[in-house]
């Protein structure tokens, strides 16, 4: 994959989880009740949407400098794959906590799982 499009990839991937947790996350602000009628993992006190929502966030930062050449294609690859396996781990910490049910915070790990998957791979190349 050459450059622009793993900038390209990481902008539209990284969007589309903040967008996802975003959702999530506004839908258990405002209204209390998690999206989609399921039950609200907690990490800490805090409802998991939230976290991935902060993590999410800063991927897309940092996808967003690199796509304004603030950052390069390396380091953005680099910077993502330690954010997204923080992500994994996060959310797969969830996913097991849920008994591997197929939840909203199974969608969000495969994300996670999907840009370190892809990060990881232009880090090496």
């Amino acid at each position: 994959m050459n450059n622009t499009t793993y900038i390209k990839f990481s902008v539209y991937a990284t969007l589309a989880g903040v967008l996802f947790s975003g959702y999530l996350s506004a839908t258990k602000l405002f209204s209390e009740i998690c999206a989609f009628n399921e039950s609200c993992a907690y990490f800490m006190g805090y409802p998991a949407c939230y976290i991935g929502f902060a993590i999410f966030l800063m991927m897309f930062i940092v996808s967003v400098a690199g796509a304004l050449g603030l950052v390069s294609a390396k380091n953005l690859s680099g910077s993502l794959s330690g954010l997204s396996s923080v992500g994994v781990l996060f959310s797969g910490y969830i996913v097991f906590q849920e008994n591997f049910a197929f939840t909203t915070c199974t969608l969000g790990f495969l994300f996670y799982v999907l840009i370190f998957f892809v990060s990881a791979r232009k880090l090496t190349s």
